[in-house]
């Protein structure tokens, strides 16, 4: 369960801008950094982020739901307080729960001692 961490080797420091403008200008022109594709929306890899079917039969044709860097920060965020609400609910649940188990505990024993001090009551009188 605890386990010790590895020993990683230090991180190298961040290239200087002129280290990066150097890098850039000694590339060649079929490096994999010239040939990532521009149209590439990271949006679109995530299905059913909008959360309706008609965004996932948009996504389906291949038409863009999402039309500007504004809008899909709007969904993202929109996105991430749900899952926070949807995290608060969960933990709100989870105490609940352990309430619930508390009373099901002392209901338990309370019947337990009804059921004792009943067998006492009724022992005598045989």
């Amino acid at each position: 369960m605890f386990q010790r961490k590895a020993n990683l080797p230090t991180r190298p420091s961040i290239p200087s801008k002129e280290e990066i403008l150097e890098d850039l200008s000694s590339a060649n022109l079929d490096d994999v950094v010239f040939k990532i594709e521009t149209e590439t929306n990271f949006i679109d890899d995530n299905e059913g982020l909008n959360g309706t079917k008609e965004s996932d039969d948009n996504h389906q044709k291949g038409s863009n739901p999402i039309e500007s860097p504004d809008q899909a920060y709007e969904k993202i965020s929109s996105f991430v307080d749900k899952m926070n609400n949807l995290e608060e609910r969960l933990l709100t649940l989870k105490r609940e729960k352990e309430s619930l188990s508390k009373l099901e505990e002392s209901l338990i024993a309370d019947m337990s001692k009804i059921q004792k001090e009943l067998l006492k009551k009724q022992s005598p009188s045989t």
